[in-house]
């Protein structure tokens, strides 16, 4: 076997609150955008796909030993408190990161749907959503994060104007690691966030900064038996050009 390592680089986000719209808007954040802003502008996505066409031509299978990722800062936010209105609690300031490598694509509802079920695992249909034709094996790394704004590391209290760091109030792994002989990996960063409501509405976030990362991906390429290898690449031809 010939040892690999892959890698996806996922760069920074910073969002600012409109106060006038109510809405997150992106400041010097390339390569990001809202999933579908006619949905909401609370969800982000930064895509970097991983090119595997070289091992699909010479018809090899990865075989994946490990994932991990690694983190370059700080996650960061600030906030205002309003005349008259409430103070910040930390339910209100999370912040969702979903991190996804999978053989087939994700559609805008599949990235939706993240919140509600992670792909992967046994789904209904909720609110209408997608969530995709996948079963493990497709998610090579997976893993979900959420966030809490502490009050306690920070330069004041939920109820003065402050800034401070999130902390991790929830920690998630479902990365399969099956071996693939897809041409590509899909690779997704998202970040879902409350909305920060308008002026003289609600008190909430005001900015927040989510640092650069990357993923890793320890692998290994060899040749597979015949009817294997026909059927693994026949499972993710038919995903990745499902509707």
């Amino acid at each position: 076997m010939a040892e690999r390592e892959l890698c996806a680089e996922f760069p920074p986000l910073f969002l600012i609150s409109n106060r006038i719209s109510g809405v997150w808007e992106l400041f010097d954040s390339p390569n990001w955008k809202s999933v579908d802003p006619t949905v909401s502008e609370n969800v982000w996505v930064c895509q970097n796909d991983i090119d595997l066409a070289g091992y699909n031509q010479q018809d090899l299978t990865l075989f994946f030993r490990n994932s991990f990722e690694q983190i370059g800062g700080n996650y960061t936010g600030s906030w205002n408190i309003e005349a008259g209105g409430k103070a910040l609690n930390e339910y209100s300031t999370m912040i969702s990161e979903f991190t996804v490598v999978s053989s087939v694509p994700l559609s805008n509802d599949d990235l939706y749907g993240l919140p509600l079920g992670l792909p992967g695992f046994i789904q209904f249909q909720r609110l209408l959503l997608d969530f995709g034709v996948f079963d493990r094996s497709h998610i090579i790394h997976g893993r979900k994060i959420t966030y809490g704004l502490s009050p306690n590391i920070g330069t004041a209290a939920f109820t003065d104007d402050g800034d401070g760091l999130f902390l991790v109030a929830d920690d998630q792994y479902f990365s399969s690691l099956e071996p693939t002989a897809a041409d590509r990996l899909y690779s997704y960063r998202v970040i879902g966030i409350g909305n920060p409501g308008v002026i003289g509405q609600s008190t909430g976030l005001v900015t927040a900064s989510v640092p650069a990362k990357r993923i890793l991906l320890s692998a290994a390429s060899t040749k597979e038996e015949d009817l294997d290898y026909m059927m693994r690449l026949k499972r993710s031809y038919e995903l990745a050009n499902q509707e």
